[in-house]
């Protein structure tokens, strides 16, 4: 199977597959709502008027469409990907960039006390939330509106999972993962 890694700086970003033959055929092909498949088209529109390429696979969602637990999206390949085949290209420009030591992007919308905890902290992960969720709050005049509005709108994190749903799970590796999850919620 092909593993999408390997980033290369600005002023384009490529993910190259690294192992093995990926096709067409070896995913499984998913059907789709008329919302989702509109949604879709509108997000591969607004890629390719970003810059982006990915000549050999494409954003794809799996599972039945009305399968609210079993339906996930993914990359699906659309011809044959080689090791070193690049799957994605795109200019720096068309991406969500936060650098580890930015100053506020956005004093209208988080106060300068907040970022400097934040950078202070290492709550890098945050500060990414903080991003995204103004570009939420900057609905369809964001530059990244079409990129936002198709994200998932829910997912399931261990953190919130109970102690006794963790248990069934017969996994401490994932039990320890939810305890370090809660930890730094609690943070």
């Amino acid at each position: 199977t092909a593993r999408p890694t390997r980033f290369r700086p600005h002023p384009a970003t490529r993910v190259r597959a690294r192992r093995g033959v990926m096709t067409g055929g070896a995913v499984a092909s998913a059907g789709g709502s008329l919302e989702v498949d509109t949604q879709q088209a509108e997000y591969a529109e607004w890629r390719t008027g970003k810059g982006l390429k990915s000549p050999n696979v494409e954003v794809a969602y799996f599972g039945e469409a009305d399968d609210t637990v079993m339906r996930y999206r993914g990359v699906r390949a659309t011809s044959e990907v080689r090791a070193g085949d690049v799957l994605v290209e795109l200019p720096r420009a068309s991406c969500l960039v936060l650098l580890d030591d930015a100053d506020l992007p956005f004093p209208d919308f988080c106060t300068g006390e907040l970022w400097a905890k934040l950078t202070e902290k290492n709550k890098w992960a945050l500060k990414v939330a903080l991003n995204l969720l103004h570009e939420v709050h900057l609905g369809a005049s964001g530059k990244f509106h079409v990129y936002i509005q198709q994200l998932p709108t829910d997912f399931d994190l261990l953190s919130l999972w109970s102690d006794e749903e963790l248990l069934m799970l017969q996994y401490p590796p994932a039990t320890r993962a939810a305890q370090g999850q809660r930890a730094e919620d609690d943070e």
